[in-house]
């Protein structure tokens, strides 16, 4: 589903996707962490798909806030170029988690850093992670292309929630992607992907 596009200058114009779950009141978190216990199958779908390299082999790049980047369990961490949202965190060859190859101070800067050569010819699928207000950016943002959400069928006490999104996306099947209702760990739940209205493919 590339829809990169290379400009003269070598830089690309790099799409990017998310990747979330949340509860029916739309809670994505609760004091730093996850609202609903474990659910095994959701956690593999996850790893899976956002530490997928591309068909040629590319790392995928996982974009994440720095409370989130704190809060992910360790498995999550490797294998993928990790580049963390932060405005206090410094960017620099000394950074303290060994983990964390890029800190920007934006989506739109670690978009940017993507596009540009010779990162982007050395990358993979990009995907943004969470929390809140990386997620507010990223669906608004016009690169951004589809939302995979699971959906939890149970409302769940949150302080933290994903933004409205369904105005400008719709709900599409997607082969790979099992929809169907699932039950784990006492509850119901759903894998659902959104394209963005304004994607052609």
């Amino acid at each position: 589903m590339s829809g990169d596009k290379v400009e003269e200058s070598g830089t690309k114009t790099v799409t990017f996707d998310v990747m979330v779950a949340m509860s029916d009141n739309r809670g994505i978190g609760n004091k730093l962490k996850l609202p609903w216990p474990t659910i095994k199958k959701d956690f593999e779908y996850y790893v899976e798909r956002v530490q997928r390299k591309s068909i040629d082999g590319k790392r995928s790049v996982n974009i994440r806030g720095r409370l989130t980047w704190d809060c992910t369990q360790e498995v999550e961490k490797y294998g993928v170029y990790n580049i963390v949202i932060s405005k206090s965190m410094k960017d620099s060859g000394q950074l303290e988690d060994p983990k964390i190859q890029k800190v920007c101070a934006s989506v739109q800067e670690a978009i940017d850093y993507c596009s540009s050569p010779p990162f982007c010819d050395e990358i993979g699928p990009v995907w943004i992670m969470g929390g809140a207000q990386v997620y507010e950016e990223a669906i608004n943002h016009p690169q951004c292309r589809y939302i995979f959400v699971t959906h939890i069928y149970r409302t769940f006490e949150a302080d933290t929630f994903f933004p409205k999104f369904e105005e400008q996306y719709e709900e599409i099947s997607l082969d790979d992607v099992d929809g169907s209702l699932q039950q784990d760990n006492g509850l119901m739940f759903q894998f659902k992907v959104y394209k963005k209205k304004s994607v052609t493919k």
